[in-house]
């Protein structure tokens, strides 16, 4: 075993570029300075950090010995499964793809291959759904249109982009019902509706397929649109 993973720590290693155990006050030097993981031995020597950890089980703090300021200890690991947590919607959604296992194009995306000649449409099915056909291995294969069309299933999908806007006047649901003339069970089917297109929304415009697609100029006929906030995030 790695003397290294055995060493004792004095709290969890950073994880991902994530350190949040440091100074918290903006006019100490030590502000922004991680403390040591390693334990620290007693007295003053050489290579040592400025912090001490003082406080009991229930809950530790770090003491900086430049301000006096008492910032308590976090997990970086669980910071870092935090984050992971509550910006997984941000994860973009799995394109279908050729439905063949030992095909080239089992792994290309349907969404990004079709533009790069992997497949091409094939007619649609009695339901309406879409066939494609492999470029590869010439299979034909059917796409169900609720994978690509998230109103495949609505009834009545003009309405969505009314109740939302009722929505955000604060309406109650039972207003909402009456002015759009449906039951409280469908407001609420919608709710759910609208807030996973809003979570798809904050996705962006663009997949990475995309991004890597429209670089390369693979077509210059077709651009991706977007704003300028969303560019930098996405880089």
């Amino acid at each position: 075993m790695d003397e290294e993973s055995v060493k004792p720590q004095r709290f969890s290693k950073q994880v991902n570029g994530i350190k949040v155990n440091f100074c918290k006050n903006p006019a100490c030097g030590n502000f922004g300075m991680p403390a040591s993981t390693e334990i620290q031995s007693r007295g003053r020597r050489k290579g040592q950090d400025s912090y001490t950890i003082s406080g009991s089980s229930d809950g530790q703090y770090l003491k900086c010995h430049k301000c006096n300021e008492p910032p308590p200890i976090k997990s970086n690991q669980g910071i870092n499964e935090e984050l992971e947590r509550i910006s997984s919607y941000l994860e973009p959604d799995e394109s279908p793809s050729c439905t063949n296992e030992d095909c080239d194009n089992h792994y290309t995306p349907l969404r990004w291959g079709i533009r790069r000649n992997h497949y091409s449409m094939c007619g649609t099915i009695k339901k309406g759904s879409q066939r494609y056909r492999c470029h590869a291995c010439k299979i034909i294969f059917t796409i169900p249109t609720r994978d690509f069309s998230p109103v495949a299933n609505h009834a009545k999908s003009y309405l969505n982009a009314l109740v939302f806007k009722i929505l955000m006047r604060k309406m109650s649901i039972t207003c909402v019902g009456d002015a759009v003339n449906i039951s409280p069970a469908t407001v609420y089917d919608k709710i759910d509706f609208l807030h996973r297109q809003c979570y798809a929304f904050a996705k962006g415009p663009c997949t990475v397929e995309d991004i890597i697609y429209y670089s390369e100029a693979a077509n210059p006929v077709e651009k991706c649109v977007t704003d300028q906030q969303t560019v930098d995030y996405s880089i």
